[in-house]
């Protein structure tokens, strides 16, 4: 063999080592770098994902909250200021507030009589029989009001009668019964 190696000119024997030293470093790159490498990528892909996963945890945090506030803006729009109170204090703050009410829109709170409601598991409902009485603009901004200061009241019954003026605006006399309404296990 080292007769045939004798034989070959010096520039090819030089070309040919360079060639089997390049294949030997592609060799060792494609086994020992290649792997490491595809490890090296796969991790940090794996670390985008773990960062991803926190910060859509925070986002789900911060969702969490604000979709406990609109629970909370909620249930005092329709629970009105029932909602913080206590129940001994609900029906002496629903006599001011339709005393204010009917102050504030020149109506006459002529009676207000409380009356026992139904209360169960879900809610607790207060009952009043209200006698009012004043112009027909002015009784209407009354009901406004009280739907925007009390939250879910339902007007029960209502009688309107006309009554006898001398007064060139017809004076309203009005019988309602009202129901308030207050969810259990709100405070």
């Amino acid at each position: 063999m080292i007769d045939r190696l004798e034989g070959v000119e010096l520039r090819v024997l030089r070309l040919g080592l360079g060639c089997a030293l390049i294949l030997l470093i592609a060799a060792l790159v494609v086994r020992g770098l290649l792997p490491a490498y595809k490890s090296y990528r796969q991790l940090t892909h794996t670390q985008s994902v773990m960062q991803q996963v926190v910060s859509n945890e925070s986002g789900v945090v911060n969702e969490r909250s604000r979709i406990q506030a609109e629970i909370d803006q909620l249930t005092a729009h329709v629970q009105g200021d029932l909602a913080s109170l206590p129940a001994r204090e609900m029906e002496a703050h629903i006599v001011e507030r339709l005393q204010s009410i009917s102050w504030r829109n020149d109506v006459e709170l002529g009676s207000l009589k409380p009356l026992p409601g139904v209360s169960n598991e879900q809610y607790e409902e207060l009952l009043f029989q209200v006698e009012l009485s004043g112009g027909y603009f002015h009784l209407v901004d009354w009901l406004r009001d009280l739907a925007d200061e009390l939250g879910f009241v339902v007007v029960r019954e209502h009688q309107l009668m006309l009554r006898p003026s001398a007064d060139i605006k017809p004076q309203i006399s009005a019988k309602l019964s009202l129901a308030a309404y207050r969810l259990d296990g709100v405070r």
